[in-house]
């Protein structure tokens, strides 16, 4: 299973694996909480809107 991790400058950290035809999201600080399950499909759906500034509106801005 490939997995990659990304940070933010405050410690915020998710995991991403690969799992089959599946893409699985968790909160790195807390691998045995709930995680995400997307189809490849709607995963590539997610990032594709963010790239486009579709969800900008859910983060909130850091001054």
């Amino acid at each position: 299973m490939g997995q990659a991790s990304k940070s933010h400058g405050d410690g915020a950290c998710v995991e991403l694996a690969a799992a089959g035809d599946r893409i699985l999201v968790r909160d790195s600080k807390n691998p045995e909480g709930a995680r995400l399950d997307f189809t490849l499909a709607t995963a590539g759906d997610l990032v594709d809107a963010a790239r486009r500034g579709e969800l900008d509106h859910l983060v909130e801005r850091m001054p």
